[in-house]
Parts: C-alpha cells; sequence; structure tokens
C-alpha cells in the first residue's frame, strides 16, 4: 500500500512536469540557453584571473572548476527541490495548510514534492558530469559521492532554516521579504568560502551550512582537507543539522498551535 501511494504520487508529479513543459517550451530553451552562457561565462572568467595570476592560495584553475561543478550541482538541486521552502509561508498563509494537514504526508514534504522540476534535476546531474569531465581531473569516485552527499545535506539544511523563517508567517501573516531573505543565502555559494577569515568558516561550519554549499566537497575531492580537519568539519555539519532540526521541530509545533488556536 505504501509503495502503491509513493508510486502513484510520483506519477502524478511527472505527468505534471511533463504538461508544463509542453505549455512553457520557449520559456525552457531560453532558459536552458540562459544557463549555458552563464557557465560558460562563469568558467572564462576563471580562466581569464588565472591567466592573468590572480589565484586563491593553493587553488589551481582546474581546482576551481570541480568547485563549479559542485557549486552548480548545489544551485540545480536548491533550484529543483528545496528553493519553494521558502515560499512555504504562502502555504500557512493562504488557509491551504489546512488540507495538507488532513493528508497522510507531512504537508511541508508533500509542498516540496509538489514543486519538483523533474528536467531541471536531469539537467543538473548533466550538467554536474559534464563540468567533471570538463576538468580532467585524477579524482576518486569514492570522494565525489561523498561530496554529492554533503551537497545534498547542505540543501536539506538550508531548506530547514528557510523553513524556519517561513513559518514567522504563524505570527506576522504575510512574510514576502523572507522569501528573498532565504534566496539571499544562496549566494554564499559563488565562491570558494578559504576567500573569508578563518574565524568566520568555522562559525559557519556550526551556525550555518554555507562552508558546505561547495567549498567543503570541493577541497575533498582536491584532496585539500586533511583527516583531522575533515573530521572536525563533519562533527560540526552534525551540530549544526541537530541544532536546526529541533529549533524547526520546535517553531513548527508552536506555529501550529497558533495556526489551530485562530481556527486557521
Amino acid at each position: 500500500m505504501f509503495l502503491k501511494r509513493w508510486s502513484s504520487l510520483l506519477h502524478i508529479l511527472i505527468s505534471f512536469e511533463w504538461k508544463r513543459m509542453k505549455y512553457f517550451k520557449m520559456d525552457f530553451v531560453i532558459h536552458f540557453f540562459g544557463k549555458v552562457m552563464f557557465l560558460l561565462t562563469n568558467l572564462l572568467f576563471w580562466y581569464s584571473l588565472s591567466s592573468a595570476g590572480y589565484e586563491l592560495p593553493g587553488w589551481t584553475y582546474q581546482n576551481v572548476i570541480i568547485f563549479i561543478a559542485f557549486s552548480e550541482l548545489f544551485y540545480g538541486l536548491d533550484g529543483a527541490i528545496f528553493s519553494m521552502a521558502s515560499r512555504f509561508w504562502r502555504y500557512i498563509y493562504s488557509g491551504n495548510l489546512d488540507c495538507g494537514l488532513v493528508r497522510p504526508i507531512d504537508p511541508r514534504v508533500r509542498f516540496l514534492l509538489l514543486n519538483i522540476d523533474y528536467v531541471g534535476l536531469v539537467c543538473t546531474v548533466i550538467e554536474f558530469m559534464t563540468i567533471l569531465l570538463f576538468a580532467h581531473a585524477d579524482i576518486s569516485f569514492f570522494a565525489v559521492l561523498l561530496g554529492v552527499i554533503f551537497v545534498l545535506w547542505a540543501n536539506v539544511i538550508l531548506s530547514i532554516i528557510r523553513s524556519c523563517m517561513s513559518y514567522l508567517a504563524f505570527w506576522h501573516g504575510k512574510m514576502e521579504a523572507i522569501s528573498e531573505v532565504c534566496d539571499a543565502m544562496s549566494t554564499f555559494n559563488k565562491y570558494p568560502l578559504v576567500i573569508m577569515p578563518k574565524p568566520v568558516i568555522e562559525i559557519f561550519k556550526i551556525l550555518l551550512p554555507f562552508y558546505f554549499f561547495s567549498t567543503m566537497e570541493a577541497e575533498l575531492v582536491n584532496q585539500m582537507i586533511g583527516i583531522k580537519e575533515g573530521i572536525f568539519s563533519v562533527v560540526a555539519f552534525v551540530v549544526c543539522t541537530v541544532l536546526w532540526m529541533v529549533l524547526n521541530h520546535v517553531a513548527w509545533k508552536k506555529g501550529l498551535i497558533r495556526y489551530e488556536g485562530l481556527n486557521g
């Protein structure tokens, strides 16, 4: 019964995505073209810096390409699956949460599932693999796999943080600015965080997952991180995860009490 329910839901979601592609063909083509141009410009930008002798300490152009691969993977997963968490406040404000609360699936999970961009997800995987091949680097498959897991993990934590911020709608109603603030968090993925002071990076590791968006993954695949530092980073990431999961649970429960107290 459980598998049948989920397979039926997946079939509906894929059907919706296919219809959306048919209705917005030109939008898809323009989006794809813009994506390719942005990626080429990004690679050219870093190549120009490298050719001019401007490099991050310890980072070669090849290292940066691997960072870009994980950066694009993060952005792709974020845009295809997790970014809608910053819009969950609309679900609360509109009163549609009532319908979600009586469903067998958690309304937050259901909200994300119904907004997945499956085409974008497939394109992200293809783009990630293409950039890695373009790097011509001798990299470990296990390191890449571990990096992908960390990127996915970081996206989940970021979506939990965005959800926490969306819960403000329980108390303050319409929260348009929340979406903008949440989306701005992704900008910490544009450059390797090695450009920041070390104390700031350590704070990010424990309180916010910015270091794990792409920087750690690139350092891991490029073999630029030691075992001791790697263990500390993983422990810090676990602490960050537990912290935000607890905050998310408490804020959600208190928000529901207020929502039900106001009769939706």
